[in-house]
């Protein structure tokens, strides 16, 4: 989504109104993403503050994402702000991005904050209880038939120092 920033240059304290709705259809990277149910809204200004040009806005969307315990598809709110700073006369700072047109391309800026405010683990709800490791039923619909009696005896070890009755 191109924003055009001409009517910026050379007018300094000067703004113009952003107001978009962004379709993020590239979720690479992002397994547990499993689509967007909204465009992502976008609104802010754009000002000239010194020939450097300030994106300052805010954004919203709504996700479909897995749980991260049971894999079941979680909608989830997702509000975050947008602060970008561009220059059209170079790097002045590492924070600053380069432009060399006179226009903008949002969508880079606004994908990275999208998938940067995801939360790390979703879960569907607080005492979802998985899949069981064995067969990989989902453990929210009903107890399966496995053994999980099993222990590996590689945590013996590990296993020992919880059990110590020792008075530290």
């Amino acid at each position: 989504m191109r924003v055009d920033i001409s009517q910026l240059f050379g007018h300094r304290g000067k703004s113009i109104p952003i107001d978009l709705s962004i379709d993020i259809n590239d979720t690479e990277g992002y397994p547990d993403v499993v689509g967007f149910l909204e465009p992502v809204k976008i609104k802010g200004t754009l000002t000239n503050i010194d020939d450097i040009i300030v994106l300052d806005a805010e954004g919203d969307t709504l996700l479909n994402v897995s749980c991260s315990r049971c894999l079941a598809p979680v909608n989830v709110k997702l509000n975050f702000k947008l602060y970008e700073m561009f220059s059209k006369t170079g790097n002045i700072d590492e924070d600053i991005e380069a432009v060399t047109e006179d226009s903008i391309d949002l969508y880079p800026y606004v994908r990275n904050e999208v998938f940067e405010n995801i939360p790390m683990k979703i879960v569907c709800k607080d005492d979802c209880k998985g899949l069981c490791p064995s067969c990989g039923k989902n453990l929210n619909e009903g107890n399966c038939d496995c053994d999980t009696s099993y222990i590996n005896p590689k945590f013996d070890s590990l296993r020992a120092l919880f059990n110590v009755d020792e008075e530290v």
